[in-house]
Order: C-alpha cells, then structure tokens, then sequence
C-alpha cells in the first residue's frame, strides 16, 4: 500500500518526527472508494478498531510496546520504522461492504 511505503520512506523520516495519525489516515480515506477502514488484530479478530491504530515498539526491547491512534510525537533519539516494509501489503486485506442500502422515503 502506498500511503505506507511513502509516509515511512528512508527519505522522508528523520529523528524526533511525529508519528501523523491523522495524515495516514486522511491519506486512506482519500483513496477513491474507501469511506471508512478498520485495523483489526490477526490474533483475536474480535478485537477491531475503526480508524488506524498502530503498534509502537522497540525492537530491541520486545517489553517496550504501545498502541496509538493519535499522533505521537518520538522522542529525538527515535525514529518511525515500517516492520518489513517490503512485505507490508501482505498484512493488509480490503474487504468491500456487502451491505445493500436502500433509500426510505417517508
């Protein structure tokens, strides 16, 4: 996807960078046809999310982790990574409302 592989480009990050929710997020809803996503986990789909929640760790210290859905400004010895940037589409799977809406005149 994308709006991923752009935000978390090794040309664009830098030190200290907000983690922009809300960029991500309005970049998705601007794609042509999404009116809404959510993120849900893999390991319990019963744990869903409407909006963009993404999780904040350190990889090196697997205890350090916390999710967001607001932004998040990293302190100036941190910088924002995509986990396996190169696969990252793979975690990501669209489905389309099967819902049919019906208008009601009254």
């Amino acid at each position: 996807m994308n709006v991923f592989k752009n935000y978390f480009s090794r040309e664009t990050l830098f030190l200290g960078q907000v983690l922009d929710i809300n960029v991500l997020t309005k970049e998705i809803l601007d794609i042509s046809g999404v009116k809404t996503f959510y993120t849900t986990r893999t390991d319990d789909t019963s744990i869903s999310y409407e909006g963009l929640s993404l999780g904040v760790y350190n990889p090196i210290y697997p205890n350090d982790f916390s999710l967001t859905t607001k932004n998040l400004t990293l302190p100036y010895f941190k910088v924002p990574y995509l986990n396996d940037f190169n696969n990252f589409e793979t975690y990501i799977e669209v489905v389309a409302d099967q819902r049919i809406f019906e208008s009601i005149e009254y």
